[in-house]
């Protein structure tokens, strides 16, 4: 009996670790436009940043960024993804705001270049903030400009288990089916004899 208690407590612990390693794995994930033209997702971490309330960014995309460049010339590119954000990175769920300019949460201006043979291609920080009206930034070296707020918009995005965390379930879970066999073979023997 003591030892199917001790496979009992194992396997619980298993199935607790392997539910709570999923839970800290998480990401939130949001979408963001300015207008029609201009489109992307990017993702948080659920840990918190070193300010309360704010998340670290993981990554940030455009899917799509449209719109005229100061010389007048028309530019789309699609499924370019942002790189060099400032360390420290961060985004307010409950606000909606990005930390910018002196902030130790800065964006930064980060690059958009999909082609690493195409530099001179980023955004500016200040576009990234709560009161977005416009975006702003440049393309392969030429300044642009897309007048529409800012719009942010959670997305629900059912969180995938790491096979870590599977590995650990189906653990506890065999544990537990194994517990029930041993604790029923148990009883069973005890049982018998008063049947006679």
């Amino acid at each position: 009996m003591r030892r199917v208690s001790v496979i009992c407590a194992a396997a619980v612990s298993c199935l607790a670790f392997g539910v709570f390693a999923n839970a800290s794995a998480e990401a939130s994930v949001f979408s963001f436009s300015f207008g029609s033209g201009v489109t992307g997702t990017f993702v948080t971490a659920d840990d918190a940043a070193s300010d309360p309330g704010y998340q670290p960014i993981l990554t940030l995309t455009f899917s799509q960024l449209q719109g005229e460049l100061s010389d007048g010339t028309p530019f789309f590119v699609s499924d370019v993804a942002g790189s060099g954000f400032a360390p420290g990175a961060a985004f307010n769920p409950t606000t909606r705001a990005f930390i910018n300019d002196l902030n130790v949460h800065n964006l930064g201006d980060f690059d958009i270049s999909a082609d690493p043979r195409t530099p001179m291609s980023f955004i500016n920080c200040g576009s990234f903030s709560q009161h977005s009206s416009n975006l702003t930034g440049a393309f392969r070296g030429t300044f642009f400009i897309v007048d529409a707020p800012l719009v942010i918009s959670p997305l629900a995005i059912p969180s995938v288990p790491e096979a870590s965390t599977w590995a650990m379930m189906l653990l506890g879970f065999a544990g537990l089916g194994f517990a029930g066999y041993r604790a029923k073979a148990g009883h069973a023997t005890l049982v018998a004899p008063t049947l006679r």
